[in-house]
């Protein structure tokens, strides 16, 4: 269904932390996100990215979301995978 003259933006809301540090060698399972939209309520989101929890590193995970309308967003999360330990 088309809402004529939605213009509010789709809002993404990650689950968890958007910076997340992660230890190496502990595989990783995204916590993903939820999208609303005021009009349609729950919307898909569409999850882009990689976190190579086997390599030290810093890996983005974006999660974006649309309406029927074509209004869009996005949010990031930021992973940190670390070496871990003391």
């Amino acid at each position: 269904m088309r809402h004529i003259g939605a213009v509010t933006a789709v809002v993404v809301a990650a689950t968890a932390a958007v910076a997340m540090p992660w230890t190496k060698g502990v595989r990783y399972v995204d916590p993903g996100a939820v999208a609303d939209d005021a009009f349609e309520g729950r919307v898909a989101v569409t999850t882009s990215g990689f976190v190579n929890w086997r390599r030290v590193g810093y890996y983005d995970v974006t999660y974006s979301a649309a309406d029927s309308s074509g209004n869009e967003s996005r949010a990031v999360r930021h992973v940190h995978v670390t070496r871990g330990g003391v």
